[in-house]
């Protein structure tokens, strides 16, 4: 009888270690080369030549393997030859921008990396085709000084943040984590990362939780979680507009037919907010007109949104001063061209859920630097009031406090800021590098928000991967590159350059 006991007390436990074991193994199912498919544009949201589509289930819940499962749309642009066991993976920014819909446009920076390693796209939850939470029917742009249109945008992102069953999902320690989830389930070695703007504090997350699985980390354009966005994006932008201001003053050609911008620019500011003017837009591309009201906060956000933009900046200067002599189509069609290039890409819900849950509760930080006195005036306060939206979500639990810290890391990461940068400028990019051991941080001379493709700069970070170290890269190769020259009229830059102008090409 004890014998029995004993033989049917080893048959519960081996059932039951069987059975756990079974478990643990579909959780980290590991999917072979098979398992990708040929993408299709509608179901993955991207498809270009060997480009391969997946879908991985992830659980919603990591520390409960049998939760509900989410499911991750994953592109992988294969190596033009046999790969190496640790691919790049490319996690994009907003937060809310889909890293599939934009693989092909990372890919030119990336293909001398692609030479022998896969790259992995994968769309965050929420974004993309992994639950997306797009809230499509909130106005985008509305007159902050019509109370009535203020509360109607309020009251539609509310709508669309209570309809959103998965929004307590949303954050970026998840995000890290479906990242290493995804690196078990593919069978990869380690990972070499890439992140931009927002993606970065994904990096960094992955970094902290994954040290030994980081085998290399690219950050450009910092955004760490203590940005506390929008908290500082006044003080920022103006930043950027003072240094394009100063940059057209040393361009002897732009200095000469612009003159004091700064005060240009105040003056349109001051005329503006004593009128509000209404104005016919039309767009550039579809030819559709509508009529504007023209607010202070409104322009100063589309000149911080052409910030962003090298090619756009460019044109920064002629489209402040025709809009001081009340000639708005430049500035306006500027408007138009960056809005066009987030139109589809970003998920607004997931982008305002990821700044109540995280950016809305960051401690403020000590910043030197004052807005006021030789930063011009931008007024973005009335575009970027999120209080009223925030206060009625939850923050995220307790336990993600060290996230909102310097992170303490020695693995090799590249930092890479723009000199114009609107959103992350350097100052990001220093405080998230001060306790990285092993890193450098590229200021680019001419650059704006996101440098990893500008000229000798993808070489270096290829070779960065290759190498998994910062000792041998090329400590001058982001000093050579420069602003753009600045159109003077209509028909572009001066068309030869004074002797005193460094080469701006």
């Amino acid at each position: 009888m004890q014998a029995q006991t004993v033989f049917n007390t080893a048959v519960r436990f081996c059932t039951t270690l069987c059975v756990t074991l079974a478990c643990l193994f579909l959780s980290f199912k590991t999917y072979s080369n098979t398992a990708f498919s040929a993408c299709d544009m509608k179901t993955n949201g991207a498809a270009f030549h060997r480009a391969e589509c997946l879908t991985v289930p992830v659980p919603t819940e990591y520390k409960n393997h049998t939760s509900r499962r989410a499911e991750l749309n994953i592109l992988r642009a294969r190596a033009r030859s046999t790969p190496t066991k640790d691919p790049l993976v490319v996690i994009s920014g907003g937060p809310g921008i889909s890293a599939v819909a934009m693989a092909q446009r990372y890919l030119s920076f990336f293909y001398d990396v692609q030479k022998d390693r896969d790259i992995l796209f994968i769309d965050q939850r929420g974004t993309g085709k992994s639950q997306p939470f797009l809230c499509e029917d909130t106005p985008r742009q509305f007159d902050p000084s019509d109370a009535q249109a203020v509360e109607s945008f309020k009251a539609s992102i509310k709508q669309c943040l209570n309809n959103y069953p998965y929004r307590h999902e949303l954050s970026t320690a998840q995000a890290a984590q479906d990242i290493e989830f995804i690196r078990k389930t593919l069978g990869y070695t380690q990972l070499n990362i890439w992140g931009g703007s927002y993606g970065t504090r994904v990096a960094l997350a992955y970094q902290a939780r994954f040290p030994e699985m980081s085998r290399t980390v690219i950050l450009d354009g910092s955004a760490p979680a203590s940005i506390g966005l929008p908290r500082y994006a006044e003080r920022d932008a103006a930043q950027a507009l003072h240094a394009l201001f100063t940059e057209c003053k040393a361009q002897p050609a732009c200095d000469k037919t612009f003159g004091d911008l700064n005060s240009q620019w105040q003056e349109l500011l001051d005329d503006l907010a004593k009128s509000y003017p209404k104005i016919a837009l039309q767009h550039p591309r579809t030819q559709q007109s509508e009529t504007v009201t023209l607010t202070p906060s409104l322009i100063a956000n589309w000149v911080r949104m052409a910030l962003y933009s090298r090619e756009l900046s460019a044109l920064l200067p002629l489209a402040i001063q025709h809009a001081a002599k009340k000639d708005y189509s430049i500035i306006g069609n500027m408007a138009y061209t960056a809005q066009d290039g987030l139109e589809g890409h970003l998920a607004y819900g997931m982008h305002i859920t990821m700044l109540c849950h995280e950016d809305f509760f960051a401690q403020p930080i000590n910043k030197a630097e004052a807005i006021q006195g030789i930063y011009p005036s931008m007024p973005l306060n009335g575009l970027n009031d999120f209080q009223s939206l925030c206060e009625h979500l939850p923050p995220l639990p307790k336990g993600y406090e060290a996230d909102y810290l310097p992170l303490t890391s020695k693995v090799p990461t590249l930092l890479l800021s723009g000199q114009f940068d609107p959103i992350t400028p350097a100052f990001w990019g220093d405080w998230a590098s001060q306790r990285l051991t092993q890193s450098l941080h590229w200021v680019v001379p001419g650059g704006h928000h996101g440098v990893s493709g500008l000229g000798c700069i993808p070489g270096q970070i290829a070779y960065f991967i290759e190498t998994g170290s910062l000792n041998e890269l090329d400590k001058s190769c982001h000093q050579s590159y420069h602003a753009s020259r600045f159109f003077i009229d209509a028909a572009g830059p001066a068309l030869h350059a004074l002797k005193s102008e460094p080469n701006h090409d």
